[in-house]
């Protein structure tokens, strides 16, 4: 979802979505709306915060150079896994404690459970072209090209100069193109002039390998995204495992890395 040049990544939204979803059927349940307030936030909050110190500790060594990263949740790093274990001790301790408040939680949460699948299964539904499109595309010095894999994992990342999370973004992809021989990374600019990306790379010393122009924005248009960052990880043989909208801290795409390419991702 994008609103003029704000990419708004989906996952939270679905979150939000379904915890909205969850409230509601609790006030239309319950006699007391504070109880169901309270149950619902404590699920929420204690299974937040659970995935998000289980993801920081897990990858404590990307954050010793900004330790201030670990409390930044824009960056999207929560561990599902402790984050749902947390949210279901939590639930069931709510569901016991509490005779009258049981049946409108237990609907509560049913509803909340029921509107996120759905909503996950609505946009996987749509999303981007299962293999990389054949898109033609420009290098800094003119020369045409597609994009491939050449039999490797790839990661395709969309951006533009004027795009803010891009530029927050784009130091951590330089580095895990250094660290990562074994993974394809292909950068592609949407909609500028070779030498508006150029003075852009001398501007900040960023040195990106395998950057390419789409002025046209067809690729932006292939995929589907709704937005800049667009990060889309193929496995060797084209075909696509996730379509990531919105920036990566360092954490998060090492994370994204290891969990899609595995020891391809090994430093």
């Amino acid at each position: 979802m994008s609103i003029g040049s704000l990419a708004l990544p989906i996952p939270p939204l679905i979150f939000m979505f379904s915890v909205a979803v969850a409230l509601l059927v609790g006030w239309m349940a319950a006699s007391h709306r504070s109880a169901i307030d309270a149950d619902i936030f404590a699920i929420v909050a204690g299974g937040l915060v659970a995935a998000r110190v289980a993801f920081v500790l897990r990858l404590l060594p990307l954050y010793r150079h900004d330790w201030g990263a670990m409390f930044d949740i824009r960056d999207l790093g929560f561990d599902p896994l402790v984050g749902m274990a947390a949210g279901t001790l939590i639930a069931a301790w709510r569901l016991l404690r509490s005779k009258a408040s049981r049946l409108p939680l237990a609907l509560s949460l049913t509803a909340g459970l029921i509107s996120h699948a759905s909503a996950r299964s609505l946009i996987d539904e749509w999303h981007a072209s299962p293999t990389i499109p054949p898109v033609a595309l420009q290098s800094l010095d003119g020369a045409p090209g597609t994009l491939g894999t050449d039999g490797m994992p790839t990661v395709v990342n969309l951006w533009a100069t004027w795009c803010p999370p891009c530029q927050e973004e784009l130091p951590a992809f330089a580095q895990a193109q250094a660290e990562h021989p074994g993974i394809r990374f292909v950068f592609v600019d949407e909609g500028e002039a070779a030498q508006t990306v150029r003075r852009y790379f001398e501007r900040h010393s960023l040195l990106l390998g395998n950057t390419w122009l789409d002025q046209s924005s067809t690729l932006a248009e292939r995929v589907r995204t709704a937005g800049f960052p667009t990060t889309l990880f193929y496995d060797r043989n084209g075909r696509l495992l996730e379509t990531h909208l919105g920036p990566f801290s360092a954490a998060t795409l090492h994370d994204a890395l290891e969990h899609h390419f595995g020891s391809a991702a090994a430093r």
